[in-house]
């Protein structure tokens, strides 16, 4: 009996074990400035980009091999939220917020913010879109 008792416990437990999800993204817009050489920037419109994207809203943990936005949590990097939307963060100034919607969909919105302070020029850049389970 107890060995049945152990095998309903720890099933039950793996169970409640945050996965994170396999998402294909999408951006719809994407606008922000690039260096123009002169020590200032010009506006422009950068071209969209699709990426793969682990998300898991429980555990509170993004992971993208395919986008310049990338997280290290042994350098204080991370993300917080809730179950259903979290903001994720790295040290140079890149943000990602993620809502995930009714209907299962993710939308998100990204920046990338460490061109003007960074020590060489960098775009300064925001854009929006979504992300389907893949």
């Amino acid at each position: 009996m107890k060995k049945h008792f152990l095998i309903i416990l720890v099933a039950l437990l793996w169970c409640n074990v945050g996965v994170a999800e396999v998402y294909y993204c999408s951006e719809f817009g994407s606008t922000g400035f690039l260096p123009n050489h002169n020590g200032g920037y010009k506006t422009t419109n950068f071209n969209l980009q699709k990426f793969k994207a682990k998300i898991d809203f429980e555990n509170k943990s993004y992971e993208s091999k395919d986008s310049d936005f990338l997280i290290s949590s042994s350098q204080g990097e991370g993300c917080i939220g809730s179950n259903w939307v979290m903001t994720c963060y790295n040290t140079i100034g890149d943000t990602i917020r993620l809502s995930k919607e009714d209907d299962g969909t993710v939308k998100f919105a990204q920046s990338y913010l460490y061109g003007w302070t960074g020590k060489y020029a960098n775009q300064i850049s925001v854009s929006y879109g979504t992300c389907e389970k893949f």
